[in-house]
């Protein structure tokens, strides 16, 4: 018989390999990022500028006597038409995106994200939807 130490351990250990293998098999299927991509916020008509950002995605792990995983995004400037950004790199938090928003309806902006590892069509569907009025 399995003292309670031993099966807290096993139960532990199968919800950290079962976080960990989905975490890997969503990304290794993609998660139908081809289905999100390119995507517009902002002004969406009626913009005088765009601003193109690639979407990356980090992960660290730590061990300090459990397992930690940290998630976080980070919106890097790929090109910009109409418009000089000056900040290059934007972290993905609550504060950072409610500025770009108020930054975009106040410069009358149109704001596109595409992956990071980013195919050639991919960004010229993002480099077409700077100035197209959005689909109905």
């Amino acid at each position: 018989m399995k003292s309670v130490r031993e099966v807290a351990w096993i139960v532990v250990a199968f919800a950290l390999a079962s976080v960990l293998f989905e975490a890997a098999i969503g990304t290794a299927a993609g998660k139908s990022k081809k289905g999100k991509y390119p995507y517009a916020w902002g002004m969406l008509s009626g913009n005088s500028g765009c601003v193109i950002f690639a979407d990356t995605r980090h992960t660290k792990t730590d061990f300090v006597g459990v397992a930690r995983v940290r998630w976080w995004g980070t919106l890097d400037v790929i090109e910009t038409r109409n418009y000089d950004m000056k900040q290059r790199q934007w972290m993905q938090t609550r504060a950072a995106l409610d500025e770009l928003q108020k930054l975009a309806l106040k410069d009358k902006l149109k704001l596109i994200k595409i992956p990071a590892e980013h195919s050639e069509k991919q960004l010229e569907e993002a480099r077409g939807m700077c100035f197209s009025p959005p689909p109905r």
